[in-house]
């Protein structure tokens, strides 16, 4: 499943009153419109998720291969490799909403390790 982008485009409108329109002549007020990018991620879930930095996703997909649960490159995009061991580690935690995006209660815990730590070897 690919990652889905959508932006949305807000725009403001301000009216400008000019000297002629104080003096009570008519005049067309001025226009400017401002533009406002917000870049989302539709989760695995099908709900959408804010957008996360390459460093944030670089810095999840280390810890899910140190658990091993994730073998891919450290890339920092959100693909379908990084998102389904999102999603395992999610399930295997039990407590956490299972969408496949490193939300920030998913990292906090990711980084505090889990039960879905790896094994020490025994010597």
């Amino acid at each position: 499943m690919k990652s889905a982008f959508v932006t949305f485009a807000f725009i403001a409108i301000l009216l400008c009153a000019s000297n002629e329109a104080a003096q009570g002549q008519a005049s067309r007020p001025a226009a400017t419109a401002v533009q406002h990018e917000l870049k989302l991620i539709r989760g695995l879930d099908g709900a959408w998720y804010e957008h996360y930095s390459r460093a944030t996703i670089e810095a999840t997909q280390r810890a899910l291969r140190e658990r091993g649960l994730y073998s891919g490159p450290i890339s920092g995009i959100l693909d379908p490799a990084t998102m389904n061991a999102i999603y395992a580690f999610q399930k295997a935690s039990y407590h956490l909403q299972m969408c496949g995006v490193p939300t920030p209660r998913t990292r906090e815990v990711l980084t505090q390790g889990s039960h879905t730590d790896p094994k020490p070897l025994a010597r």
